[in-house]
């Protein structure tokens, strides 16, 4: 068998030092002059549909320099169904949208010159909501005459993905033991030195740069 020269071996991790005495610069350390603080508000409801939203008071606020709400942005997907990889998103998902289907979806954001003047701005935007029924459980989701959260989508099943690894029915007759039970976890996730954050630039001549903590910077 081959000698190899990684795979088995102990690779140290080329910018261990640089984390492990604070000098790496993740996304939340960069400052650029005149840069503005965004912060979401998020909705208190598992579903509801918007009926008005009052940002005036919010736009009034010293420092405050923009609010956006469904009626400032385009009606773009956020993510698609058709990408291998995010194969389990949601088909209507949109930056802002007029109904809100999980607690703690975004309705309107606040960009302002510092975080307090923009979490400020947040308090003064005023929402009124038509409370829907929900579901708080995927099982119950999917049964008939469950409250329909996502409007073109079956049964609530907004995506479906099947995945297949060999040949399930020989595996079953070759087993020496074929059991069926049911398994229930705790929520999982992982847990990253840096937190979600995004810094965006526009330059003199229209360039956008984006620093950004994601691994997948290619999707729409």
């Amino acid at each position: 068998m081959s000698e190899f020269s990684v795979v088995g071996k102990r690779v140290p991790l080329e910018n261990a030092v640089e984390i492990v005495s604070g000098a790496a610069k993740y996304t939340v350390d960069i400052k650029l002059p005149g840069m503005l603080y965004g912060k979401m508000l998020r909705s208190p409801f598992s579903h509801a549909r918007i009926i008005d939203i009052d940002t005036g008071r919010a736009e009034k606020l010293r420092g405050v320099k923009a609010v956006l709400t469904h009626r400032d942005v385009p009606r773009v997907r956020h993510r698609g169904v058709d990408e291998p990889l995010l194969g389990s998103s949601r088909p209507d998902q949109y930056i802002f949208d007029t109904k809100v289907r999980f607690f703690g979806e975004g309705v309107a954001a606040v960009a302002a010159t510092n975080e307090y003047v923009a979490e400020e701005g947040l308090k003064l935007i005023s929402v009124d909501y038509e409370v829907l029924p929900a579901v708080f459980d995927p099982e119950e989701a999917m049964k008939p005459g469950a409250p329909q959260i996502h409007e073109d989508a079956e049964r609530n099943i907004a995506a479906y993905r099947k995945i297949e690894r060999g040949n399930v029915e020989k595996g079953f007759k070759e087993a020496d033991r074929v059991f069926e039970d049911r398994f229930r976890t705790s929520r999982v996730c992982h847990c990253c030195l840096e937190t979600h954050a995004c810094v965006a630039y526009f330059d003199g001549s229209g360039k956008l740069t984006m620093w950004i903590s994601t691994q997948l910077p290619y999707t729409r």
